[in-house]
């Protein structure tokens, strides 16, 4: 299986999300029943308080109620309103045998670790994406074994791809970022921009293959 790790920018919880900048949610489960949608879910951080009153105003939230509590989390189980239901990837992933294995949501984004079974499961993914005018940011593509697929199958050329890794293992892609570019930078011996251009063209590659797009063979550094 191939595991992908992206940020889908979706509309469900955004606002509760944004009211609480420091929040973070961990999902636990998603459960459809008829016209019912809900998900439970653990929310971290150190305004509580904030993000339930987020919640209440969200536009995307039917109800919630709080399930359990510890000192810097909360369980939530939430109802989501159907008309962002009817945009919840959940269904297209189940639906091509993928596996969620790992799910949070922060003010910038919902941060997915997922396990495509083949390209046809991804060539659905991306169907479902453009049909319902959904954007993602494929971070990372990696065989489930962990050793890394041949680079020139996602079209990246060698430095794209040490320096992708590079950026990948130091954090700069986590939330909040655990280093800068200038930082990644000066450790590949580069300028700013040169680093600036080579992340965003491999991750403009990524996406393109991971999605099904075709793609330009990677340009020479």
């Amino acid at each position: 299986m191939i595991l992908v790790e992206f940020t889908l920018y979706h509309p469900t919880l955004r606002e509760a999300l944004r009211a609480t900048p420091g929040a973070r949610l961990v999902w636990e489960q998603s459960h459809r029943d008829g016209t019912d949608h809900r998900i439970i879910a653990w929310v971290e951080g150190e305004d509580l308080d904030a993000f339930e009153e987020g919640l209440a105003g969200d536009p995307s939230v039917v109800t919630f109620s709080r399930k359990a509590a510890t000192d810097d989390r909360r369980l939530y189980q939430v109802t989501i309103a159907d008309r962002n239901a009817d945009l919840s990837v959940y269904p297209a992933l189940m639906d091509t045998a993928s596996v969620i294995k790992r799910l949070t949501a922060t003010a910038e984004g919902w941060h997915f670790q997922v396990a495509f079974p083949d390209r046809d499961s991804l060539d659905t993914f991306r169907a479902f994406c453009e049909t319902n005018e959904l954007r993602y940011e494929v971070a990372r593509i990696y065989e489930e074994e962990g050793s890394t697929d041949d680079d020139r199958e996602f079209g990246l050329t060698e430095k794209q791809r040490d320096l992708l890794e590079m950026a990948t293992r130091r954090g700069y892609f986590d939330v909040p970022r655990e280093v800068g570019l200038e930082e990644l930078a000066a450790e590949a011996g580069i300028s700013h921009q040169a680093a600036s251009e080579r992340l965003r063209r491999a991750q403009a590659t990524l996406n393109s293959r991971a999605l099904g797009f075709d793609a330009e063979e990677p340009t020479p550094e």
